[in-house]
């Protein structure tokens, strides 16, 4: 009988115990439904965010105003402008890039002040249609020219634009925009540059016509991941860590390496600064979030100051204003000891290990696989090769990508 109950109670004791388990497996796979569908949101997310951009500011003014006698004033305070702005990235691909650009002053009654859509195909030609901004204007207040002409009303822009100079004359639309077609391109400003002409020759073999887009460094992951821009291509370095301590290949997938660089100390011609030691207490001059500020900051007492770009870093050595600074290997080279840095010297004791610069992709882009194959390409034909011999880089620049596959 013992027997028995015993095998009963086991029996029921399995049987909860199982449809335990399946309940929480269907947890598990409901949790797994949910994230999976906040992902796929995310990801739509992510696609839209360039397209709408929503921004705004508000404009106060004060008067005061004295009589010929010097002793009347006239005082006010009011709203010179409510502005809200909707912008962003209709399209962003191989037929080029179109965006427009809605802003609306609130101040009084609505008034629309840009209604505008651009599409430019190729750097050289663009055309806008829509009410814009003159290309050469100011914002137009109801400031006249008896008043005193302060930011609102340079006088230098004041003639440029055509304003009359009889007292009086407001000619010029009061919002300082225009309604019509506008055509535009660039010509002479074409970038030039080993990285710049072998992302040219990789993506043209691609089908893609490539529009360079210069960003804030400290914005490179969240530009990648929103779709603003499709890679970061200009001396990426990939095997390090950001300063969050975290893997720069954890956040983005890297394509082959294609050059090596080093992070250099660069100086005065007449500094002391010799070895590590002399770092200590010294202010160094760094690009926010880059590679060079992570091993600025790795000199034991040494203060690192970040600025927007390493050119800054460059003109704040050589005005002094900081003691060093810590610049990537081929930029400082090309710079130092030369024009006006004639006066700067790169500290080559201090200089950092080996370094390899990759492309940056969003994680799961197609783009990672595809330039990797041109890239292989680009060196079996001998372009890679051509252009570093062109660019002054045959000795850091890497033509064979066989160990990397």
């Amino acid at each position: 009988m013992k027997r028995y109950l015993f095998t009963i109670i086991l029996l029921i004791a399995v049987g909860v115990v199982k449809a335990q388990t399946s309940d929480q497996q269907a947890e598990i796979d409901a949790l797994n439904e949910r994230i999976a569908k906040l992902e796929k949101r995310s990801e739509v997310w992510d696609k839209l965010k360039p397209a709408f951009q929503i921004s705004g500011y508000l404009q106060a003014g004060y008067d005061l105003l004295w009589s010929d006698d010097g002793e009347t004033t006239t005082s006010s305070f009011h709203l010179r402008r409510a502005r809200m702005t909707l912008q962003g990235d209709i399209y962003n691909g191989k037929a080029g890039k179109a965006n427009y650009r809605i802003q609306v002053d609130l101040c009084k009654s609505p008034v629309i002040m840009d209604l505008w859509v651009k599409y430019q195909p190729v750097n050289e030609f663009g055309a806008q249609i829509g009410q814009f901004k003159l290309p050469i204007s100011i914002e137009n207040t109801d400031y006249g020219p008896t008043k005193l002409e302060l930011i609102d009303y340079p006088m230098a822009l004041t003639y440029l634009v055509g304003y009359s100079e009889k007292l009086g004359d407001t000619t010029l639309k009061a919002n300082g925009r225009d309604l019509g077609f506008k055509f535009y391109g660039s010509f002479l400003n074409k970038l030039i540059g080993y990285d710049t002409e072998l992302a040219e020759a990789v993506f043209s073999s691609l089908g893609y016509k490539v529009i360079f887009q210069e960003i804030d460094w400290n914005q490179k992951y969240t530009d990648l991941n929103s779709g603003a821009i499709d890679c970061v291509w200009n001396g990426f370095t990939c095997n390090t860590a950001d300063d969050d301590g975290i893997l720069r290949a954890e956040k983005v997938d890297f394509s082959y390496n294609y050059m090596e660089n080093r992070q250099v100390i660069v100086v005065r011609a007449d500094s002391e600064i010799k070895t590590a030691a002399d770092l200590s207490g010294k202010q160094g001059a760094a690009e926010s979030g880059s590679a060079g500020e992570t091993y600025g900051n790795s000199f034991e007492g040494a203060v690192i100051k970040g600025f927007n770009y390493q050119t800054d870093c460059l003109f704040e050595v050589n005005a002094g204003t900081v003691d060093f600074a810590v610049l990537d290997a081929q930029l400082a080279r090309s710079y130092c000891g030369k024009g006006d840095y004639a006066n700067l010297t790169i500290v080559d004791a201090l200089s950092s290990d080996v370094e390899f610069y990759a492309i940056g992709f969003k994680k799961g882009s197609d783009l990672t696989a595809q330039v990797n194959a041109q890239l292989v390409k680009l060196a079996e034909d001998g372009t890679i090769a051509a252009l570093a011999e062109k660019y002054g880089v045959a000795n850091t620049a890497i033509t064979d990508f066989s160990s990397q596959k």
